[in-house]
């Protein structure tokens, strides 16, 4: 019933009348892999006809699609771009380069790649991944971890339980420190009795340089993303200074027109703080984005004085990648941003 409720609401005939709730308000989408003959069955890459869809539908019923700094500009000079969407790309993955790009281009659709300068230069690969590929490459049924001296014991008897027991181990290792994470993938990797490479494997390479700058060429802006992508509230002020400083510096060096935006690793409430958000500024970036679930607007722009608030210029939200076609007509039609205000006038 829920669905069809919301196709009714998102239906063409009705999706004009949300369109007053989008006054100063932008849609920012955030994707990560693509559907590549590498990644075979992966649940966490888009598929590609979903997304030639989505932009076909963005193109005809007249939705500018912009690039993040075009958005900023917009912003800053107090002229939000009507019903303006800005789709972000994090990490660096190469099937973004052979799949992805290809198919914004298709659609003359900016995009802006937050990079993992350290994943680029192939100095370390996402542990996510590597819990993955663990858990592919063993012949084992179980598993003991080390996690923080707490022992979690797994089991699996087919895929779709080893797939539980790797989905419970990476929600884990989100709520720890970053060193507790590590020695719990070295911990793991000596269970199930597997070597973890140096460098990422085919189906989780990331794209060099030169693609990077390749893309760039093809008007893909390229922005900050840390050094070695972790969760920066788990990490002290050094380390977080560095991974900052350090990512934004590479990729200068690497890309001197690269975009002065970050993008926080997780980048929902509690993996970054108020620490990260005045090294982002203090650093001179024009903005930084998070995963708070809401639309960008001129006003949280403006809060650019206060490194604190959240969501702010700091801590820009972004919607995660919408499932489906009703959901991306909720955002991009401002059906979401009416129910929020509804939300917000009804008695609690």
């Amino acid at each position: 019933m829920k669905q069809i409720f919301l196709g009714g609401l998102t239906h063409r005939a009705i999706a004009p009348l949300w369109r007053p709730f989008l006054r100063g308000a932008s849609a920012i989408f955030m994707l990560h892999r693509f559907a590549h003959r590498h990644l075979g069955d992966n649940a966490y890459a888009h598929d590609l006809d979903q997304l030639r869809g989505y932009l076909a539908f963005l193109r005809r019923e007249g939705h500018p699609i912009v690039s993040l700094g075009t958005l900023l500009d917009s912003f800053d000079r107090g002229e939000p771009i009507e019903r303006s969407v800005v789709f972000t790309v994090d990490d660096g993955y190469d099937d973004f380069l052979h799949v992805g790009l290809p198919i914004f281009a298709e659609f003359d659709a900016p995009v802006t790649l937050f990079a993992t300068t350290g994943f680029i230069d192939r100095d370390c690969w996402f542990w996510w991944d590597q819990i993955d590929y663990l858990f592919r490459t063993t012949g084992r049924k179980s598993a003991r971890v080390d996690l923080a001296g707490d022992v979690l014991s797994y089991a699996w008897t087919n895929p779709a339980e080893r797939d539980e027991a790797r989905w419970d181990l990476g929600h884990r290792l989100k709520r720890v420190s970053e060193l507790a994470k590590c020695a719990a993938i070295d911990s793991l990797a000596e269970s199930l009795d597997v070597a973890i490479p140096h460098e990422a494997p085919e189906w989780c390479a990331p794209m060099t340089w030169d693609e990077i700058r390749g893309c760039v060429s093809r008007g893909v802006e390229v922005g900050p993303h840390t050094v070695t992508h972790p969760i920066l509230s788990r990490v002290d002020t050094e380390r977080a200074a560095t991974e900052i400083r350090g990512s934004w510096q590479r990729l200068r060096a690497e890309v001197p027109e690269a975009l002065p935006a970050f993008c926080y690793p997780n980048g929902d409430p509690g993996s970054f703080t108020s620490r990260e958000l005045a090294m982002v500024r203090e650093l001179g970036l024009r903005a930084g984005l998070s995963t708070y679930q809401e639309y960008a607007t001129a006003r949280m722009l403006s809060r650019g004085v206060d490194p604190a608030a959240v969501p702010g210029r700091f801590s820009l939200p972004r919607f995660t990648y919408p499932p489906s076609h009703a959901h991306l007509v909720q955002i991009v039609s401002g059906l979401e941003r009416a129910k929020e205000t509804l939300r917000r006038l009804l008695p609690r």
